[in-house]
């Protein structure tokens, strides 16, 4: 931490990373132009969401059907995708598909790919072919240890809008490297000092229970005006 004459701070807390972790959403897929990357049609790309519920879709004129999907896998072949569920492994699907008009068909696999696996497209024709993209977060959180001064130790598992109260301090989930996912190196936080955080607390209870006695006073005067 520095203040404003970038002069470096020691905290009364210290926050040590044990482990990042993150839960994805299945990643959806589309059809791109292999020259550009850019989704097609291009300014109103489709996309279908892999459900292994409904695991047929269209795609741009293509009959599109997810014959097996796998969360978490790596390449065993050339050609071939196993499950795994290594630190590394990617998001991985067999497609079949057809166009509407030709009756052709192309199967293989396709994989969102990420720092340790390669991307894995389906090539349509000389021009387009079937892509996963990266899958959205569904939730991340960091197992987290923190050091406070006065010797103690606390163990948590931190997520967004879950702050761990340490003292007078708040220790929020903040960020982590969107680039690598849920393969991020490390974690960001944010450290809100609050001394005043019991005596806020203690004000809206008082308020709260000001505004039951104005409701319950309210009342009695209605019976009573009732009774005259």
């Amino acid at each position: 931490m520095f203040d404003n004459n970038q002069t470096l701070l020691e905290l009364p807390i210290a926050v040590q990373l044990n482990q990042f972790e993150m839960e994805e959403y299945p990643p959806k897929i589309t059809i791109i132009d292999r020259k550009t990357g850019v989704p097609q049609p291009e300014g109103g790309a489709e996309w279908l969401q892999i459900d292994e519920r409904k695991p047929n879709g269209v795609l741009g004129g293509w009959d599109v059907s997810v014959d097996r999907y796998l969360h978490y896998a790596v390449r065993s072949g050339e050609e071939e995708w196993s499950p795994n569920p290594m630190p590394g492994a990617t998001q991985a699907a067999e497609i079949t598909v057809r166009n509407r008009q030709t009756g052709e068909e192309r199967k293989g696999w396709i994989a969102a790919g990420n720092t340790v696996q390669a991307i894995k497209a389906l090539p349509l024709d000389d021009q387009y072919a079937v892509v996963m993209a990266q899958p959205e977060p569904k939730r991340f959180m960091s197992d987290i240890t923190v050091y406070a001064k006065t010797g103690e130790r606390i163990r948590a598992l931190l997520e967004v809008n879950k702050p761990l109260k340490v003292g007078d301090w708040l220790v929020y989930q903040y960020g982590y490297d969107t680039q690598a996912g849920r393969l991020s190196s490390y974690s960001g936080f944010e450290l809100v000092y609050d001394p005043w955080l019991i005596v806020e607390f203690i004000g809206i209870y008082m308020m709260m229970a000001g505004a039951l006695c104005l409701i319950w006073k309210g009342r009695g005067k209605d019976v009573k005006g009732q009774t005259a």
